[in-house]
């Protein structure tokens, strides 16, 4: 169970466009109203910006920290953590240690192994394994669904594991033009406060971003990270 210390979310998968970012951005967002947020989002190569996030994490007390690693950075960042065994120190010191997995749902055909092999490699690590079912922007569903529309649970190779996740969160699937506005949010790089609280916005655009967020508030608070 988590523990009282320093939390450290991690989103490192090598499959693109499947809402890493997003999800991110919403932890970000979810987690900052229960205190200060060390958000990190890795685009390049930087071994000594990564000693320096992790030696500011096991430093600072009662800390969250998020970080993203962009798809391009998958390999570089996965053989920093192994060569360092830092995700063994941080579940060793007691410390809160998640890792996120992404599956879009569709994903029958094409990148379905990859993001299953990818929670079955999450499991054997230490700490704790999230799994986000996304279907909202950052999914190019087209490119996977070849005609069809799956969930997670329905597949055996995860049955067999499921018990071993320590919380799945299902996004609420967005409605085209619900899809379109988070979409254009999201690229603003704003908070969904900041944009729903500005009368400059469109009513219907700011009413629209409030259901989104509660919706997927609630399903990240139902999860107990």
């Amino acid at each position: 169970m988590p523990t009282s210390n320093n939390k450290i979310h991690i989103l490192l998968q090598q499959q693109a466009d499947i809402g890493k970012k997003y999800i991110s951005f919403l932890l970000k967002q979810y987690m900052s109203e229960k205190g200060d947020i060390n958000y990190f989002y890795i685009q390049e190569k930087n071994t000594s910006f990564w000693d320096e996030i992790f030696n500011r994490f096991f430093i600072t007390k009662k800390a969250i920290f998020i970080i993203c690693v962009n798809s391009s950075c998958f390999f570089y960042f996965k053989k920093y953590l192994e060569e360092t065994n830092l995700l063994e120190s941080i579940y060793e010191s007691e410390n809160n240690l998640f890792n996120h997995c992404v599956f879009s749902p569709g994903r029958k055909g094409e990148g379905a192994k990859e993001t299953l092999d990818q929670i079955f490699y999450s499991i054997k690590k230490p700490g704790h394994t999230v799994v986000w079912e996304n279907d909202n922007p950052g999914i190019k569903i087209n490119g996977f669904t070849r005609g069809n529309d799956f969930i997670l649970k329905e597949f055996s190779e995860f049955k067999r594991i499921e018990k071993e996740v320590y919380a799945i969160i299902s996004l609420p699937a967005e409605s085209s033009n619900f899809q379109k506005d988070l979409s254009v949010h999201i690229n603003t790089g704003k908070t969904f406060d900041q944009a729903i609280y500005t009368a400059e916005n469109n009513v219907i655009f700011r009413q629209r971003l409030y259901r989104i967020k509660k919706r997927s508030f609630e399903a990240i608070k139902n999860a107990g990270i």
